[in-house]
């Protein structure tokens, strides 16, 4: 009987123990919102149609931008968005840039990678080089000395997967957000209520 009574406690234990894992689980796991802050663009002036193709993780952002040798374009577009339970996220990245010509593109490609730490909630960024050397061609024949340099700035936001409204932020208990799918909206939440991101 008394193997029985231990046996089942031990159980008990057992399952209690799963709960709890399962319970850190949910309550850790995090989002990481990687996007592209901003691209800058030195050294020679190699011409401004500029191409920026991006991939992390099977996420893929295409940029078309005018930019001008020696300035630095504001783009804050998101690459995506990624979930993880653990204490650092790490990703691979794959950046090329492209000016565009008429007969032919100016290609610079980098591959890197980003460790982003998950217990911080400040705005972590990343700085990515490329050149772009200029080529041009007749009858076969290349030449070009000139060389554009960009810098893609990558930040990263971390934020937690599930949140509650908060009684502070809001008006009267009730804090009014904007969905990400149709901005034309506005949703009232009220104070405390349990939120999942997606």
């Amino acid at each position: 009987m008394s193997s029985e009574v231990n046996f089942t406690n031990l159980l008990k234990v057992l399952v209690c123990l799963i709960l709890l894992d399962l319970l850190k689980y949910t309550c850790m796991v995090k989002i990481i919102q990687l996007k592209v802050s901003k691209i800058k663009y030195s050294g020679d002036s190699i011409g401004d149609d500029i191409r920026v193709e991006i991939e992390v993780l099977g996420k893929f952002l295409c940029i078309d931008k005018r930019i001008k040798q020696g300035t630095t374009a504001k783009i804050n577009k998101e690459i995506g968005r990624f979930e993880t339970d653990r204490k650092s996220f790490k990703a691979t990245i794959s950046i090329a840039v492209i000016e565009k010509d008429l007969l032919f593109n100016d290609v610079g490609k980098t591959n890197g990678s980003v460790k982003i730490h998950t217990i911080t909630t400040k705005p972590q960024q990343f700085t990515f080089e490329t050149q772009i050397r200029e080529t041009r061609s007749i009858s076969g024949k290349f030449w070009g000395k000139r060389k554009g340099i960009f810098e893609i700035t990558l930040e990263a936001k971390v934020l937690d997967r599930i949140m509650y409204v908060s009684l502070e932020q809001g008006e009267g208990g009730w804090t009014n957000v904007i969905p990400d799918k149709n901005k034309n909206i506005e949703i009232a939440l009220p104070a405390y209520l349990k939120v999942r991101l997606e």
